[in-house]
């Protein structure tokens, strides 16, 4: 009966959607998309302004569902692992029933793309920047096994986290970054090595949707 969708996926997917109203876009409540509308706020007042703009759209949502409709929330990637309904939506809908539909993830799209076993020496580790950052160890114990980490959501963070890669990673350790994994136009995928990937990362128009693999086995 409504939807909760980017306007990039509304635009994919109108002929499904159709007349049903879009209650909110949750991309547009992203820091850097705030940031980007707002340059001239403080750290402190971007926060505020996501803060006030989330308890709208849940606001919206609760009113859609005590009428009685079903809404259809429509999210990239892999959001079982990383997607914002997990870390908004069951909080503050603890009792609604939610049935997860899924599709294909931009992991195994990004597997796909690359061509090989990303676990061919026995794992991957799937992560995000703080996860790289809160963990060295683990990021030691993957670079000294010679497995693959992959990094979500990373894009706009890469260049933070080489200081951290590098410790554990040689800096010829082979990169692959899928753009766009799932989609079928403009997925791409990039091969460089961890001494280049932040400047070949900067390069690229596409900020945003991009899943960074590293590892010896790539």
């Amino acid at each position: 009966d409504a939807v909760i969708c980017s306007n990039d996926l509304r635009e994919r997917y109108a002929r499904y959607i159709g007349e049903k109203p879009v209650l909110f876009d949750p991309l547009m409540n992203l820091k850097p998309f705030i940031k980007k509308q707002n340059p001239s706020l403080t750290d402190t007042a971007l926060e505020k302004k996501i803060s006030e703009n989330r308890r709208a759209a849940i606001e919206s949502a609760r009113k859609a569902l005590a009428k009685g409709k079903h809404i259809a929330f429509l999210e990239y990637g892999d959001p079982t692992i990383y997607g914002s309904w997990s870390y908004w939506f069951r909080e503050n809908f603890p009792s609604t029933p939610i049935t997860v539909v899924p599709g294909i993830s931009a992991f195994n799209a990004g597997n796909a793309m690359i061509g090989k076993n990303v676990a061919a020496n026995g794992s991957v580790v799937l992560t995000v920047p703080n996860g790289v950052r809160k963990n060295e160890e683990m990021v030691k114990a993957v670079a000294k096994n010679g497995d693959t980490i992959a990094i979500f959501v990373g894009l706009r963070e890469f260049q933070s986290l080489v200081p951290i890669l590098e410790k554990y990673f040689d800096k010829k350790t082979p990169v692959a970054i899928a753009y766009k994994a799932g989609y079928r136009y403009g997925s791409k995928l990039v091969r460089t090595t961890l001494g280049q990937a932040a400047g070949v990362i900067a390069s690229e128009s596409e900020q945003h949707l991009g899943l960074i693999y590293i590892g010896s086995g790539l």
